[in-house]
């Protein structure tokens, strides 16, 4: 096989976790702003950092938020599937010698939270050494 090291992103890559992500910002906008959204106009935030999303929303206090926003997404958790092939992807690949890893922007203890809620935990510890990179994007007064 021609590549030795393959990253996956979580969302979006591995998981489905976009009905989880839309109707849980949609609960925090509602509460924060008092404003609805339908789930079409929240698909821009799939995939960037929550605090830039908060902050493209116009929320001010993107701290409280975010902290809402995922206590809503571990309650949506149960919703989130891993992408069918996904599995067999991965043990092709681990059947090659791939080294195999994660990225995400997503805080260490969310993507705890998604990697057990979704049984991604259970499947990935059985294919170890996994190394999940978290990367962190700040917000342009934060540089």
């Amino acid at each position: 096989m021609r590549y030795k090291h393959i990253i996956f992103d979580i969302d979006g890559t591995m998981l489905d976790s976009a009905y989880a992500d839309i109707t849980a910002l949609q609960r925090v906008i509602h509460e924060l702003q008092g404003k609805k959204y339908e789930p079409h106009e929240l698909h821009f935030a799939l995939g960037i950092p929550g605090e830039i999303t908060l902050a493209q929303l116009g929320i001010e206090n993107v701290v409280k938020a975010n902290r809402l926003w995922n206590d809503y997404m571990k309650e949506a958790a149960h919703t989130m599937r891993i992408f069918d092939g996904i599995r067999e992807l991965i043990i092709e690949l681990k059947g090659k010698g791939v080294q195999l890893g994660i990225i995400t922007s997503k805080k260490k203890m969310n993507t705890t939270m998604i990697l057990h809620r979704s049984d991604l935990i259970h499947f990935l510890t059985q294919l170890l050494p996994w190394k999940i990179v978290l990367h962190q994007n700040l917000l342009p007064n934060q540089c």
